[in-house]
């Protein structure tokens, strides 16, 4: 009874066939170390985006995302998770002669129910 759904891949270079498996390759690495809050009573307020800017040494240069500064204390949860993995989890292993495509990733989404496959 498996129902294949869309999958769209943001952020990453030109945001096509292309990019997508650099943009794998980001997310399985920092989802290594991502714990996302539970008890949310709402699961999209566990889901945030950043701005991530990485350097050519796969280090994390800059990672903004307004939900640091939410008014839900589970948003703002989150948000701090996913930052602590950003940071956690470096340097990032990407091709070095692809640096143009992954330099800045607008946004990486965090996303629990990705996580769960739901």
């Amino acid at each position: 009874n498996a129902k294949v759904a869309p999958r769209v891949i943001q952020g990453i270079g030109a945001a096509n066939a292309m990019t997508a498996d650099l943009a794998d390759a980001l997310k399985s690495q920092i989802y290594q170390c991502w714990s996302p809050p539970v008890g949310a009573p709402n699961a999209g307020d566990l889901v945030v985006d950043f701005d991530l800017s990485l350097n050519p040494d796969g280090t994390p240069g800059r990672a903004t995302s307004d939900a640091l500064s939410s008014g839900n204390p589970y948003t703002r949860a989150a948000a701090e998770a996913a930052r602590r993995a950003i940071f956690q989890c470096q340097p990032y292993k990407l091709p070095a002669d692809r640096y143009s495509q992954w330099r800045e990733i607008n946004p990486l989404r965090f996303d629990p129910r990705q996580m769960m496959n739901q």
